[in-house]
C-alpha cells in the first residue's frame, strides 16, 4: 500500500485499528506507523537523491526523454530526478508513466522488470507532489 498507493494507501494504512489484528501484525503496525506518518513528497524524493551531481534537463528534455522511453518499450530509461523535479504538470508526467508501464513488461528482462519497479517508485512519489 505505502509503495504504491500514494496518499490513498497511506490513508489505508493510517485508518487500520491494531487492535483488530493479531499480536505479531499489531507489532508491526506500531512499529511502521513512524514512518507511514512521515511518508510525504520531500521523502519519498530523498530516495532519489543518490549519485551525486545532477543537473536538472528542461522540461522539452524531460518529454522528449519519456516520448523516447514509449517508443522504445522503456529503453533509455531518463534519471527519475529529472522527471521528479521538473516543472511540467504532475497530472502529465502520471499520465506519460502510466502510459509507458505497460511496455516494459515487452522487455523480458531483469532490466526491464527493475523499470517497472523503478517505474512505480516514481510514481508513487509523484501521487504526493503537488502539481
Amino acid at each position: 500500500m505505502m509503495k504504491v498507493g500514494g496518499p490513498a494507501g497511506r490513508g489505508v494504512m493510517l485508518a487500520l485499528t491494531p487492535r483488530d489484528f493479531d499480536t505479531q501484525s499489531q507489532e508491526y503496525l506500531e512499529r511502521i506507523r513512524p514512518q507511514i506518518d512521515a511518508t510525504s513528497y520531500v521523502v519519498l524524493r530523498k530516495e532519489f537523491s543518490i549519485g551525486g551531481d545532477f543537473a536538472a534537463p528542461t522540461n522539452d528534455e524531460v518529454k522528449k526523454g519519456l516520448t523516447k522511453m514509449y517508443e522504445n518499450y522503456g529503453e533509455g530509461f531518463i534519471d527519475p530526478r529529472a522527471i521528479l523535479d521538473s516543472h511540467l504538470p504532475r497530472s502529465f508526467l502520471i499520465n506519460e508513466l502510466l502510459r509507458i508501464r505497460p511496455r516494459l513488461f515487452h522487455r523480458l528482462s531483469d532490466e526491464g522488470l527493475s523499470d517497472v519497479l523503478a517505474t512505480n517508485s516514481i510514481l508513487n512519489a509523484l501521487y504526493y507532489r503537488e502539481q
